[in-house]
């Protein structure tokens, strides 16, 4: 989960599971909010708001995440 607590400007959150795959996009999360990514999600992906549209983003896509996170999430399933 991600708050936004104390910030002033709104994020894009791509939750992401264990393979690098988008199980959900929280676009435009305005400040003092909470957003959850769900059961699936074991990474998070903050970037500037307008983000997700601007990558074309959609649950399903594929990230690509650094060898050493995959062998951490391996350890966990």
């Amino acid at each position: 989960s991600v708050h936004t607590f104390f910030m002033c400007y709104a994020l894009d959150l791509v939750y992401l599971d264990a393979r690098g795959v988008i199980v959900k996009l929280a676009p435009q999360v305005k400040p003092w909010r909470l957003s959850w990514g769900g059961r699936a999600a074991m990474h998070t992906l903050e970037m500037s708001a307008g983000g997700i549209q601007g990558f074309g983003l959609t649950v399903g896509d594929a990230v690509a995440l650094p060898p050493d996170m995959e062998k951490k999430d391996a350890q966990h399933l």
